[in-house]
């Protein structure tokens, strides 16, 4: 019973400093129970300090997978960040949230 999520990136990205980044958040359900609940998508400065964020609600059906495209805010500063998302369910079996991480830099 595991909820899973991922953001779809093929290397170490350098981002776009002061632009939109379009990203792929892939999710699974690997339970038979179905899962619904809050996605996010933040970027935090090297010092732990959240800069960017952006949220939407998420629902799979048991056993189910669906992937989401999320625009967020680059910010202006340049520099090695780490971006996360997070699929936090709602109730159910699922009871902590599933974390993926990755470093990136902005340009």
């Amino acid at each position: 019973m595991r909820l899973l999520v991922t953001v779809v990136l093929w290397a170490q990205p350098a981002l776009a400093a002061d632009s939109t980044h379009r990203f792929l958040l892939m999710t699974i359900n690997d339970d038979a129970e179905a899962a619904d609940g809050k996605l996010t998508l933040s970027l935090e400065s090297a010092a732990g300090q959240e800069v960017a964020r952006q949220e939407l609600p998420f629902s799979l059906h048991g056993l189910g997978q669906f992937s989401y495209n999320l625009d967020l805010k680059i910010p202006k500063v340049t520099g090695n960040y780490l971006l996360k998302a997070t699929a936090a369910a709602s109730g159910g079996r699922h009871a902590a949230p599933t974390v993926s991480r990755r470093r990136v830099a902005i340009k």
